[in-house]
Parts: structure tokens; sequence; C-alpha cells
């Protein structure tokens, strides 16, 4: 869908050229001659950009702006306010009442696009986050809101020149952040490892601003930065300079002599922005995690254990080799809830299940397949190997110690084990998992059958 842009304008020749810009740059724009208007457009089509006149007959500003954040709108809306001066305590105020940036006649026209293209790129990164957050939250996993903000962690990267590394010490000694300079070089990851920041400042400056764009390239792609949020430091305030620096990825840009009033606000709505960004990201994570994990053992569950089989069979047919399949069952379960309870019984499993997964090297799978059944999955291991590691794991469980409440002495258990290869030759039909399952059970059920406590093999899959 397009972006949807709202100009709030009581000039009838300025809104009429704006749009016919902004609707050639493929916006959905709508118009409104008063705030009234733009109020219940507004309302009614709920825009994702504002575009407002600073100067409006028988409004103020600022009071619109409040009126328009206060909307009900499921993604807030940005909004760029257009003024007739640079009046910098005028621009701070209307920022200060939510404002985004304010922008000063004679408009730029290829800063204001690409300012817009800036809005839009950080609102489309967000709305796919808030898509699978929104899941994380029907399925419970909504975070407890913070009722502490703590400071945000601002980086500039070294200027280089002695006055404007002094300027910036001022505007971080003025800062209500916590504030700190990198090394001339952005990509230099021994730095930058020790912070991950949250904003960055890079100074665009000199040579048509070469060196701060190459920063602004490279902060990104270290580790640490990847998700800081950029803002371009213009030490000239260069309308072209700063058009570039924000479609290279700036998050905003800001005159170094603005007033420090000023530079902290714009670092703080940045702080704000990425710290939401960074919320709905663990969300994401969290929501993943519990769709592949088991939740009494932690271990993966059936559905992961199923996908990660059909990968290794699939790999198996392009790249030949062998891996090895193991489906366990814990003996005599039923006795365990039987005689102690069913909470003794999740004790014991979940007891299991981290020696389990203790035992096994880092690359190897083992899943909770249902009731006391594990599925483990060895890639690129052959039967000698499978059998090894199968008996250690059974030795494992019986010497593990399951202390339960109310006992004096721990319980043990034992498993049983049956064990199926996987081989790759060409021109060889592949199994399917369905077939490899089988032929795991079928040892399991020989291993169940030999008094248990024992492992099996499916002599049918050696190659």
């Amino acid at each position: 869908m397009p972006v949807k842009v709202l100009i709030i304008d009581d000039v009838a020749t300025n809104r009429i050229v704006l749009k016919v810009k902004l609707s050639a740059a493929s916006y959905e724009v709508f118009q409104a001659e008063s705030a009234r208007e733009g109020v219940e457009i507004a309302a009614r089509e709920t825009p994702d950009i504002y575009v407002v006149a600073a100067e409006l007959e028988g409004e103020s500003s600022a009071d619109l702006i409040s009126r328009l954040t206060a909307l009900p709108n499921p993604s807030p809306a940005s909004i760029v306010v257009i003024s007739e001066t640079d009046c910098p305590s005028s621009r701070l105020q209307l920022m200060q009442a939510g404002a985004f940036d304010v922008l000063v006649k004679p408009l730029c026209d290829t800063l204001l696009q690409a300012r817009l293209r800036s809005i839009c790129r950080r609102r489309h990164k967000r709305q796919d986050l808030a898509l699978t957050s929104d899941k994380a939250d029907a399925l419970g996993f909504d975070e407890t809101p913070s009722v502490f903000a703590p400071r945000g962690r601002i980086r500039a990267c070294d200027p280089g020149a002695e006055d404007l590394r002094t300027h910036l010490q001022t505007l971080a000694g003025r800062s209500s952040h916590d504030f700190g300079f990198y090394p001339s070089s952005a990509r230099n990851d021994a730095p930058l490892s020790a912070c991950a920041p949250d904003v960055v400042l890079v100074l665009i400056d000199g040579d048509a601003g070469k060196a701060g764009f190459t920063q602004l390239a490279e902060v990104p792609l270290a580790d640490p930065t990847r998700h800081a949020r950029l803002i371009g430091v213009l030490r000239d305030g260069s309308v072209t300079l700063a058009a570039k620096a924000l479609d290279l990825g700036a998050d905003d840009v800001v005159d170094i002599d603005a007033p420090p009033e000023e530079v902290d606000l714009r670092i703080s709505t940045q702080v704000q922005g990425k710290r939401a960004d960074d919320s709905l990201r663990r969300k994401v994570q969290t929501s993943l995690e519990a769709a592949v994990t088991d939740p009494l053992t932690g271990l993966y569950n059936r559905r992961y254990a199923l996908s990660a089989l059909e990968r290794l069979r699939d790999t198996l047919l392009q790249d030949g080799g062998s891996f090895s399949v193991m489906v366990a069952d814990l003996d005599h379960f039923k006795a365990v809830n039987d005689t102690y309870g069913h909470s003794a019984g999740d004790i014991a499993l979940k007891r299991v299940a981290e020696q389990l997964h203790k035992t096994l090297d880092k690359g190897n799978i083992v899943s909770r397949f249902g009731g006391e059944e594990f599925l483990i999955l060895l890639p690129e291991s052959n039967a000698e190997t499978a059998l090894e590691i199968a008996d250690q794991l059974r030795m494992t469980v019986r010497q593990t110690d399951i202390v339960l409440p109310d006992l004096d002495s721990p319980v043990h258990v034992t498993i049983s084990i049956g064990v199926t290869v996987a081989h790759g030759a060409r021109n060889t039909p592949q199994k399917t998992v369905q077939a490899l399952l089988r032929e795991a059970d079928q040892a399991l059920y020989a291993s169940k059958s030999n008094g248990r406590d024992t492992v099996r093999f499916n002599r049918s899959s050696a190659a």
C-alpha cells in the first residue's frame, strides 16, 4: 500500500505544489486547508506522515501537533513542519510538541523527499517487526513496561579536528545521555564491541562529506552497532549533504551549531525509537523460540525436530554422507508418575532432558518428541559413532540423580534407545522421514524387548 501523506496548509498554492511533487513520488496525498479539517481527515484516514505549515491562521502549530499526536493510530505518524523562518527557539518548541523535523523555506525539494524516504524506511522496518510482534502478544509474550528509562548510550565517530571534538564534548556535557567517542575508523571492532550504542553520531563535513558518508555505510556493518540509530551532524548546514546523508541511512540530521537542547531532543527521539525497536525484536525472538521449544524441558519440540530431520534428509540428497536418527524412551516412566506423582514425573523429564542436552556436542539436536520420548539427530555421523554416543547417553541417564521433594535419597530412571542411519549415494532412492522414524522405532522396540536400558541398531539401515 502507498504511504499516506496529509498536507495541512491554509495556502492553496502551497498545497497544490506539494501534492504534485509527492504524488509524483507515489505517495497517497490528502489535503486540508485548516487545522480543524486536518484533524478530521487524520482521524478518518490515519496518515503515515503529516506535512504541516508552521504558520496557520487562527491555530497554534504546536497545539495542532499535540492534537494530531493524540489521535489513535496503530503506527504513530511522523510530523514534518514547513516554516517560513529559521528560528531555533520556535523549531525547538515545535519538536517538543511532537514534530519530527522542521524544514525552512525556500523549501529544498531534494531534502524534503530525502526526509520522507528516511521516515518511510524506518516506518517499514518498524511495521515488519510489529507484524510478528503482534503474534507474540497474542501468545502472551508481551513485555511488562519499564518504569525506569536508562540513559541512552551515545557514541560519536571521532571527527579528527580538535575544534569539532571540543564542540561535541561540550554538547556531551550538556546531554542527558551517556556520551563517548569512537576512533576515526567506525569499523574497528575492538572499540565498538565495548558497548552496543543506541545512537551513533557521524560528522558530515568537508570534501563533500566523503568520510562521513563512508562511516554512515560502515557503522551498520559492525555487529555491536547494526541496530543503532544514526544521526548525521552537519558542520555547514548544507541541505545537499543533509539529503544525501538521509538517503545513505541516517535516521536524522542536525547542524552542529544547533542549540544543545535541540541536539539532545533529536538524540532522545532516536533513543526512544531504537529502544521501541529493541522491544519488538525481543518479542519476536521470544515468540520464535516458543514456537520451537518444549515448555517443560526447554528442548526443541516435535515440530522443530521433524523440520530438522527433513532438512538433514534434503542435505543428504544433495551432498551425500550420512546422519543418525535416535528415538529414546524412558523405561517404566508410568511407574514414576504412579509412585511419586505427576509433578515428580515432570522433574524427572526436565532432569533427563538437561543431561541429554549437556552430553551431546554442539550441532547435534535433541528434542522432546512426545511424553517421555526423545528424538536425537546426529549430523555427519555413521553407525559406529551413533552407537557410541547412544550408549554414552544411556549411561548418563542411568547415573543421573533425580532429587524429588520429601524424599531422603534421589531416584533413578533408565532409558532405551533405538538407532538408525541414513546414507547418501548417487542414483539411490532416499528414505522418507517417516521411514527413518519407523526404523528408529523398530530398533527402540527391540531395545525394550531385550530388557530395557539398552541400545539397539536397525540393521536394515547398515550400508
